[in-house]
């Protein structure tokens, strides 16, 4: 059978690597498959998604996206040659069986689904009864009803059994990747109330080896050309004695390629050797997760280190060499406009090379989802996915009284500014023109004192800015 997998438009750019896992599986059995990848080339979307003459076709969906992509789901139920519409992604794991219903998908796949989709071919080929399938959410359209089956079968694998990712099938390649993304691991054991990680990668974490990840590296470099590589794990770190090993392995290789960790890594899995080993073995940057420079905020996550430690990480990479960037969120529950000012003079005296804020966003699944749908006091404003948390028009998904809805969108567009981070402000949406006129506009109303400093550094790097706005 034939599979053409979709990537709709994100709020970041970047390549699919689940669909180029799902598309290397499929091949290695066999399949036909190509990816449309509107999130790296938008233009003609209609015309391609029109296109398509598949007998399957799937759509990968974070739950930042799924508003946004409601023109390709229509597109998609309008093509009458499409037998079957699957949909996976993180927003199916935590939302997958409301999506399917509204949206009229047949399969919503549930965590990993390369070995997943494979039985479910089988099953669309007559070979295999649907409950066998795997962990997937069932739309049967005689009746309408939603099931959930969830076979031994689809137990997290090993992933060294996994054939590589593969991206020339995507319709935005052009026989390279400057920057290739590499998972070394997945999953997290730690129970961060706001994080839904746990619940989409497992609980369990699983890493490949050494070995197999850097095969994955020369064969890429042979296949893509790529400049340099950066490491989207989870938690890259999480074993410290791997993550030695595998910069060690790297030096000997004689790879010598540039990279970064720009998912995030956690402060109290960094020390010293690690640091250096990773900044000789090439990598540049490493991205934190503070979340919050207030104490008592940031011990109510339950993250399962302290400020103490993210202070001592920052201050051994910087000393190292290695540039550090760090995720701060605002509006978190118990917070005021104040603490979230607090959290922005943190950052700033921390010494980061780079942080970047975004509002609270809240998932299925989560601690947080429970404690802000049960407490009285917090006003639920809008559906949690019809929320932005950042990029262009940002609208928070709660306020309270201390901390109203107005209050969380100037600390986000005071906290960005303040960076330069204006792509971030002023989201992609809309011709140059109409970003920079919403920049000036969004400058005006937030950071008016700071006008002519960003106008100046506007014409001192015009070039960078025009690039993203």
């Amino acid at each position: 059978m034939d599979i053409t997998l979709i990537d709709p438009k994100g709020v970041t750019k970047g390549l699919n690597v689940g669909l180029a896992y799902l598309a290397g599986s499929l091949i290695s059995h066999g399949y036909k498959v190509r990816v449309v990848d509107l999130n790296n080339r938008y233009d003609n979307f209609e015309k391609r998604i029109k296109q398509i003459d598949s007998d399957i076709v799937g759509i990968s969906l974070k739950s930042a996206i799924v508003s946004g992509a409601k023109p390709i789901f229509n597109l998609i139920g309008e093509n009458r040659r499409i037998q079957f519409k699957i949909c996976g992604g993180a927003h199916i794991t935590v939302a997958g069986r409301d999506f399917i219903k509204e949206y009229g998908f047949d399969i919503g796949f549930i965590g990993e689904a390369e070995n997943t989709i494979l039985n479910f071919l089988e099953y669309a080929m007559g070979k295999r009864d649907i409950n066998k399938v795997g962990n997937i959410w069932y739309h049967d359209k005689k009746d309408g009803t939603i099931h959930y089956f969830n076979e031994s079968e689809h137990e997290q694998q090993d992933l060294d059994i996994l054939p590589f990712p593969v991206y020339e099938v995507f319709d935005s390649f052009r026989g390279y990747i400057e920057n290739y993304p590499l998972i070394t691991s997945r999953g997290c054991p730690f129970l961060c109330t706001f994080c839904c990680v746990g619940k989409v990668s497992g609980k369990k974490w699983r890493s490949r080896s050494v070995d197999n990840v850097l095969k994955e590296l020369f064969e890429a470099q042979e296949k893509y050309r790529f400049k340099k590589f950066h490491i989207i794990d989870d938690n890259f770190t999480l074993n410290i004695e791997r993550a030695k090993g595998f910069c060690r392995t790297l030096i000997e290789s004689g790879l010598n390629k540039e990279w970064s960790c720009p998912n995030g890594v956690r402060a109290d899995r960094l020390d010293e050797e690690l640091l250096s080993l990773m900044k000789i073995s090439g990598c540049t940057s490493i991205n934190v997760g503070i979340e919050s420079g207030v104490e008592r905020i940031f011990n109510k996550l339950k993250k399962g280190e302290t400020l103490a430690d993210i202070e001592r990480a920052i201050k051994l990479a910087k000393k190292i060499g290695i540039k550090v960037n760090g995720f701060f969120i605002l509006g978190l529950p118990g917070s005021k406009y104040e603490d979230d000012m607090q959290s922005i003079a943190y950052s700033e005296a921390l010494g980061l090379d780079d942080a970047l804020f975004n509002i609270v966003s809240i998932y299925p699944g989560t601690q947080l989802w429970e404690s802000i749908n049960s407490d009285k006091q917090i006003r639920i404003l809008r559906d949690w996915t019809d929320s932005l948390h950042f990029g262009g028009e940002v609208e928070p998904v709660f306020e309270t009284e201390s901390y109203l809805s107005s209050e969380r969108k100037k600390a986000f567009y005071i906290s960005n500014l303040k960076r330069r981070h204006y792509l971030v402000v002023v989201g992609e949406n809309g011709s140059t023109a109409k970003r920079a006129f919403r920049l000036l506009r969004i400058i005006w109303k937030y950071d008016r004192n700071s006008l002519f400093s960003h106008i100046l550094f506007i014409f001192k790097n015009i070039r960078k800015v025009l690039s993203y706005v």
